[in-house]
């Protein structure tokens, strides 16, 4: 398995899988780099006492995570699993066969991460290592935030607690990060060659857009994938665009994001939800006093003149997300009756 927000380059031959339990690979870099990402503690077999989950610089010293080089190793984020342990996580989650002959999980703990989340990089592995104690397991998750409530950490602990784990060192790995719209646009200009060449235009990338008639893209710096360009689409820089129809001239504010995606809305009905916000919004993240879902007021006349009251919406009456989370904000649903996510449609709907 492999996390999907990251471009990894590194010889496949070097990688060893032949251990039992977990195996996850890993790579040295500097402490404070591995701050921002999961560490193993290992010892010199490559079997892991501890996994850390975003420690400081101080922690992973006094874990013993930092070698006689300065140099700590990062978790890359590919792991692999025997059978025995595939067959002990998913037991976690009680599968069963029903009458129709489908397999579905089962138990009170399926709820729970319905509710509440799981990810294997934090609630799976940090329960893991033979120096790990149930303290300093609870620790981790909740500072890396975690909100299963105790009873189902205890029960995941004490499933994965025994399971061996190693981690295999690879001598050298590159990586691209794509966790946020900023690593997006900046992952693009890399894999394009403009974060090796100071003096190359940062173009705004194309990514299988289809651009027909009068369509162009005009800027830099700029994520657009996915769209039906018919006319000028005009980018203040560090923007994103996805998924929108573009029939008539239109520019973005710089660092507005615009993502558009097909779903259906409470009534079963499909719909195109509208996600317009600022590229700096700490969504997913707890917000501040005055934090608004949309960073990025639009310009008058034929620009996205809608986005900051579009961000409201999607936070809420009173400007900020619900819950206290800009990751919960609302989407907004376009018209009912539109097939296509045609940006003129769009910008004449009352709910943008």
């Amino acid at each position: 398995m492999a996390s999907g927000d990251v471009l990894l380059f590194f010889d496949p031959s070097k990688v060893r899988f032949d251990r039992d339990g977990i195996i996850g690979l890993g790579a040295y870099a500097a402490p404070e780099t591995a701050k921002n990402h999961g560490v193993f503690c290992a010892g010199p077999d490559g079997r892991v006492r501890t996994y850390l989950q975003k420690p400081s610089v101080d922690e992973q010293a006094g874990q013993g995570a930092i070698d006689h080089a300065g140099q700590s190793v990062l978790d890359i984020g590919v792991f692999s699993l025997d059978g025995p342990a595939a067959a002990r996580l998913l037991a976690l989650c009680g599968p069963v066969r029903t009458k129709a002959g489908r397999w579905t999980w089962s138990g009170d703990l399926v709820t729970a991460i319905e509710e509440f989340g799981l990810d294997f990089y934090r609630e799976i592995t940090t329960a893991m290592g033979t120096k790990t104690r149930w303290d300093d397991y609870a620790r981790s998750v909740r500072r890396a935030g975690s909100r299963l409530p105790d009873r189902y950490l205890r029960k995941i602990h004490g499933a994965m607690a025994g399971t061996p784990f190693f981690v295999s060192i690879l001598p050298r790995c590159d990586f691209l990060h794509f966790g946020t719209s900023h690593q997006l646009i900046a992952g693009g200009n890399a894999l394009e060659g403009a974060g090796h060449d100071p003096a190359r235009h940062r173009s705004a990338l194309d990514i299988n857009n289809a651009i027909t008639g009068e369509g162009k893209l005009v800027g830099t710096d700029s994520w657009v994938e996915g769209c039906r360009i018919q006319a000028a689409l005009t980018l203040g820089g560090e923007n994103v665009v996805a998924g929108a129809d573009v029939d008539e001239p239109i520019s973005l504010p710089p660092k507005t994001v615009l993502d558009i995606v097909k779903g259906k809305n409470r009534r079963g009905k499909a719909v195109w939800f509208v996600r317009c916000y600022g590229i700096d919004d700490g969504l997913g993240q707890a917000e501040a006093e005055d934090a608004t879902a949309a960073g990025a007021p639009g310009a008058e006349g034929s620009s996205l003149d809608h986005a900051q009251s579009a961000g409201r919406e999607m936070a809420g009456d009173n400007g900020r997300a619900g819950g206290g989370r800009l990751g919960r904000a609302r989407q907004i649903p376009g018209p009912d009756d539109l097939e296509r996510p045609v940006l003129s449609r769009l910008r004449s709907s009352s709910r943008l």
